[in-house]
């Protein structure tokens, strides 16, 4: 079989990752989510908390750096001398690269999207779901009341 890859951007509380998880086990595929934040941390010697929260949360100069190649202008071979933000993302995009190249997977969320945009072997996805659905979904997962669920979504998006 071809290689492939499929990557999932999704709302909070979309279930997204779910649909990542199950279309991974029905296709025999690696998931890569909160996996990415791990080898991350590791490659690059960096807290993986601090991964997550620079990750997670990319702000527009980050997205706007990503969608110019901005990173170009780092030598990239020296991450170390990055902003820390930039580091972040240059190893998460690396490795997404490389991990494009190596296997069939589902890469959910980091900007795999936008990265691998140019892939002809990629499916790229956006799972959506009405606003209240999303709610309910983020107070059954997390345990969180509904007021604290609807600004979870909002600090999320």
């Amino acid at each position: 079989m071809r290689k492939f890859i499929i990557t999932i951007s999704r709302q909070c509380g979309s279930g997204g990752h779910t649909i990542g998880e199950k279309l991974a086990e029905r296709l025999k595929v690696p998931l890569y989510d909160k996996k990415i934040l791990k080898i991350v941390a590791e490659r690059s010697g960096l807290a993986e908390e601090t991964i997550a929260t620079i990750g997670e949360y990319a702000n527009a100069k980050l997205l706007y750096m990503i969608a110019s190649n901005m990173f170009l202008v780092y030598n990239v071979s020296d991450k170390r001398n990055m902003p820390l933000h930039d580091q972040v993302n240059a190893f998460q995009t690396e490795l997404i690269k490389e991990l494009a190249e190596k296997e069939s997977c589902i890469i959910i969320g980091r900007c795999a999207d936008y990265i691998l945009r140019g892939c002809p072997d990629a499916l790229h996805i956006f799972i959506h779901a009405d606003s209240k659905d999303r709610c309910r979904r983020v107070v059954a997962e997390h345990g969180i009341d509904e007021k604290e669920a609807a600004s979870h979504i909002l600090e999320r998006d």
